[in-house]
């Protein structure tokens, strides 16, 4: 298990950290996937909060991958706890 996790915020939106060109392209979001496994990456850091990530990495195919997901909080009433 490698100790760095992937993140995956620009593959679904415009996340403004030290990026300059947006949204990352379906075809692009692919090649970095195979890059970073090449290199030795197994987990990929994602969250509900990153717009459509989710959705794109479902349809690439991440089943090989460790897919940490954050939720947002979780109402303590809400009885699902």
């Amino acid at each position: 298990m490698s100790r760095l996790a992937l993140g995956t915020a620009q593959f679904g939106a415009y996340y403004r950290v030290a990026n300059q060109r947006g949204q990352v392209s379906f075809q692009e979001a692919k090649e970095i996937l195979i890059r970073a496994r090449f290199a030795g990456f197994d987990t990929i850091d994602t969250a509900i909060a990153y717009g459509d990530s989710e959705q794109r990495l479902g349809q690439i195919g991440v089943s090989s991958w460790r897919v940490i997901s954050k939720l947002p909080q979780i109402d303590a009433e809400s009885g699902d706890i």
